[in-house]
């Protein structure tokens, strides 16, 4: 998830201005391991996984963008997960990166995210 919408709107119909967004889905992790869970939202943004909220920020940023990450411990499998994102004002991101130990790169989102 990649959304870099700025100044402008996420669809024909939404105001550019004061909108949010939720998605929701599943991830597949693919091994057990340790995934860390990258976030860069402007305004707030919430990342909930299996019902546990791991990463929040539900305030105005401004201009600038808030950036987040954790690290859990996760097996192998489907978990449920929700990305909440609000903007109030000013340009607006949302984005999402999952890596997990022992793996260059991120996981390719296409292969680890559905609905």
């Amino acid at each position: 998830m990649d959304f870099d919408w700025k100044s402008g709107s996420p669809e024909r119909g939404v105001p550019a201005d004061g909108f949010s967004t939720r998605l929701e889905g599943w991830f597949r992790a693919p091994k057990d391991g340790n995934y860390s869970l990258f976030v860069v939202s402007n305004d707030g943004a919430r990342l909930t996984l299996d019902e546990k909220v791991l990463l929040e920020s539900w305030q105005e940023q401004g201009w600038q963008n808030w950036f987040g990450t954790t690290d859990v411990k996760l097996l192998a499998g489907w978990h449920r997960i929700r990305l909440e994102h609000f903007e109030a004002r000013g340009g607006a991101r949302l984005l999402l990166r999952i890596g997990v130990d022992g793996e260059e790169r991120p996981l390719k989102q296409a292969d680890c995210l559905f609905h």
